[in-house]
């Protein structure tokens, strides 16, 4: 049984060849692409020069239309005369342009006789030679990438970690285990591996279940407020309460005060009496009564 220092170092080597493969692989990948180009122009041999673009075609001058007696006044212009004027801006503008275009294809196309020229007489045969070279080398470098990857797959597969636990990943896991002091052998780092494995499951389920529920509940209540409305405005009147009944009050009547006599010395009569009934039933009433029933006259 291995120690723990083995075991770390047996994990680094698996860890650098996965490393090297990756690297090993990207080149190979650019060297079969380099030769599928070169192979093509080897294929090919006729193959020149592209010529350069053509400008395009001369734009056409707008027709001059028919101008009335209207349109020549020269103190107003018609539409029509504007909208010429407008057309024949545009002509000398597009003009200009295709006048440089023009005067760049020009030089583009003595360039290319340069170098057509130079590509019959000697750039073809060395592009061919160097397409060639190219193409032995690449191929010699696949044969030697394939040869080292041989070499860390049998460093992987003779490791003491089991294949369903060779992948980069875990094995960087494994490694980071056995720096801490969390596993000290290869069987320990495999069962805190598959632990946390476990539990990020659980977590990534138990996040997807509630993203779920907090969804449904989204939705439940936009359509909970979608319907009250119109539950509302689908829903009959409801008849008119009918009104309350009327309260008949009971009213009393003040009570009248007795009368009092009227005072014939006096010529007071309660018939012809201004004052309100019951003033003479007052204090004053009831002195003046007693004055005049003592009275000796």
């Amino acid at each position: 049984m291995r120690t723990r220092d083995e075991l770390l170092q047996d994990i680094e080597m698996c860890i650098a060849s996965h490393q090297e493969m990756d690297k090993l692989i990207d080149q190979m990948s650019y060297y079969k692409t380099c030769i599928r180009e070169r192979m093509k122009f080897i294929r090919h041999p006729e193959t020149t020069l592209r010529e350069p673009e053509a400008p395009g075609e001369k734009p056409n001058k707008p027709p001059r239309p028919n101008f009335g007696v209207r349109d020549r006044l020269p103190l107003r212009k018609s539409a029509k005369q504007e909208a010429y004027e407008r057309a024949c801006e545009e002509y000398n503008r597009q003009l200009k342009e295709y006048y440089i275009k023009y005067r760049e294809y020009e030089k583009a196309c003595d360039r290319f006789k340069e170098a057509l020229a130079r590509w019959e007489e000697q750039e073809k045969e060395r592009l061919l030679r160097r397409s060639q070279e190219d193409v032995k080398q690449a191929r010699k470098n696949i044969k030697k990438g394939n040869r080292l990857l041989k070499i860390y797959l049998e460093v992987i597969q003779h490791s003491q970690v089991h294949p369903h636990y060779q992948e980069i990943d875990v094995l960087q896991k494994f490694k980071s285990y056995l720096e801490t002091g969390r596993a000290q052998t290869v069987q320990e780092c495999i069962n805190l591996y598959e632990t946390e494995t476990c539990w990020e499951r659980l977590r990534g389920s138990q996040e997807r279940l509630e993203h779920q529920l907090s969804a449904t509940i989204y939705l439940l209540q936009s359509d909970l407020t979608q319907a009250i409305p119109e539950a509302a405005c689908t829903q009959d009147n409801p008849p008119d309460a009918p009104p309350p009944a009327r309260k008949w009050r009971l009213f009393s009547l003040p009570r009248r005060k007795k009368a009092v006599d009227g005072i014939p010395e006096f010529k007071i009569s309660r018939s012809r009496s201004r004052l309100r009934p019951g003033f003479l039933g007052g204090k004053l009433a009831s002195i003046k009564y007693r004055i005049l029933k003592l009275s000796p006259f």
